[in-house]
């Protein structure tokens, strides 16, 4: 699609920093390239969830009390975000070597922000928990004694699912570091509104 000779205004590279200065609130005396910045946060702002500044990679917050329109939310991931025990992307700890792109977190801090997600109840935060625990199935690492997969998920691919239905911890061994499957968020939070509905009538 070509865009009408009428509708382009050609402006300087002069011009076009003092608007992007304008837009990212920087003063323009400021060093560095304005126009590299403005690019930078915008491709980032992409891999944000909308109206939000603390769900996705990264965050566009300007800091730690900015929250976007979907605040309930905002505030799961930015609590999240700032979850002590993880393990940074291709890095390891407690010996477990994470090879994922994004960081891996300690078990209790997802269980925290699936129960958040959950407890917010409304479209962004189904949104994000169903990107984030069943699309991404971003695994979480907990200390306790080794599990052993009783039951398969036999069409775990087609409906989100973990690999296995039914864990059972086997306690005739120590207790180690281990790397877990997230449970089905879609289903919780379709669960949670039957519940909700069913009270109300």
């Amino acid at each position: 699609m070509l865009i009408p000779k009428t509708l382009v205004t050609h402006v300087t590279t002069q011009d076009m920093d003092i608007i992007v200065d304008k837009c990212t609130d920087r003063s323009p005396e400021a060093k560095g390239s304005s126009l590299l910045r403005f690019l930078g946060k915008a491709l980032q702002s992409l891999a944000i969830y909308p109206g939000t500044k603390w769900c996705g990679a990264g965050n566009i917050a300007k800091n730690y009390s900015d929250l976007g329109m979907a605040r309930s939310v905002d505030m799961c991931c930015r609590d999240h975000d700032h979850s002590q025990d993880n393990i940074p992307a291709f890095g390891t700890s407690h010996g477990i070597e994470n090879s994922r792109f994004y960081t891996m977190t300690n078990c209790a801090d997802d269980k925290k922000f699936f129960s958040c997600l959950i407890d917010a109840g409304d479209v962004v935060a189904s949104s994000v928990g169903i990107a984030y625990f069943d699309v991404l199935r971003t695994k979480c690492f907990k200390y306790g004694y080794p599990t052993t997969c009783t039951k398969l998920n036999p069409f775990r691919m087609l409906l989100l699912r973990p690999p296995c239905k039914k864990l059972v911890e086997d306690k005739s061994k120590p207790k180690a570091w281990s790397v877990v499957y997230p449970p089905n968020f879609l289903e919780a939070f379709i669960n949670k509104k039957k519940k909700t509905v069913w009270r109300r009538k």
